[in-house]
């Protein structure tokens, strides 16, 4: 399924040679391929009969709106393009107008596979994906500014088999300083092999006083391991917990980590 935005004003040719520059297009006049790795965000550029479209593949997650609309926005001033939906039959000015069409568009294609029963997809609420969002798009600045000596973790997403639901969880790393951000859990490799899905509340809670908050310039505040801690926080995670607790292997738990386009925001009531 796609919803599909005509870009009236600008020809194949002329976007093609406009995003050479940018990182993420490729392609040529044949077809343009947006694609962000951070994110894993992506659509096409196609000639139409009348004037090139961008293909938005739906379902998707709130976050592909909100970078759709962004990009599409700043495309539209850029060239002064009328961008049209070809679905809605409607012109579409501006970032909101944009964001919430495709949106909608997302909001049928949910409720379809739904209907039809489609157990492909997993779930999370609107807010998961829109952390996920910002926390992907800022991560390789972030990682600039922490340098070589530190790791800035992607945020991944953690699915249920059984349940199908999503969860945001972050792989702590050995040996080095960390990054800690927001999630629901964390991937800890266990002493004796396999990975560990640890809730992300009691571990913080476990380390303490161990970890240092963190501010980036951009303002953005999470939790940091010093390396000169690491080796103190790990022991002192598996130590923690009494001999009662504890955290089955994300393979005897049934859990896995899915990509992003196989997560879709809750379905409203």
């Amino acid at each position: 399924m796609s919803y599909d935005v005509e870009l009236r004003g600008i020809t194949m040719d002329a976007l093609a040679e406009a995003t050479k520059p940018h990182p993420f297009y490729s392609g040529d006049v044949t077809q343009l391929v947006y694609q962000n790795p951070a994110t894993q965000t992506a659509w096409t550029i196609e000639p139409g009969n009348e004037a090139p479209f961008v293909k938005l593949s739906v379902p998707r997650g709130s976050w592909y709106a909100q970078e759709a609309a962004l990009e599409l926005a700043g495309m539209a001033a850029a060239f002064t393009l009328t961008l049209f939906s070809l679905e809605d039959k409607v012109e579409l000015a501006g970032f909101e107008p944009i964001r919430e069409a495709i949106w909608k568009a997302n909001a049928v294609a949910r409720r379809t596979i739904a209907d039809l029963g489609d157990s492909t997809f997993f779930h999370a609420p609107t807010s998961h994906g829109s952390h996920w969002w910002e926390w992907q798009s800022l991560v390789a600045a972030h990682q600039n500014e922490l340098g070589a000596g530190g790791y800035v973790p992607q945020l991944l997403w953690a699915v249920d088999l059984e349940s199908k639901r999503a969860a945001l969880a972050f792989v702590w790393s050995e040996g080095q300083a960390q990054v800690f951000p927001p999630a629901d859990a964390i991937i800890a490799h266990a002493p004796g092999g396999g990975d560990l899905l640890l809730p992300y509340p009691v571990v913080m809670e476990a380390l303490g006083d161990l970890l240092t908050p963190h501010h980036f310039s951009d303002g953005v505040g999470t939790f940091l391991v010093p390396v000169e801690k690491d080796a103190e926080c790990r022991e002192r995670w598996r130590t923690a917990f009494d001999n009662e607790t504890r955290f089955p292997s994300m393979a005897d738990s049934g859990v896995r980590i899915a990509p992003p386009t196989l997560i879709l925001d809750d379905l409203e009531a």
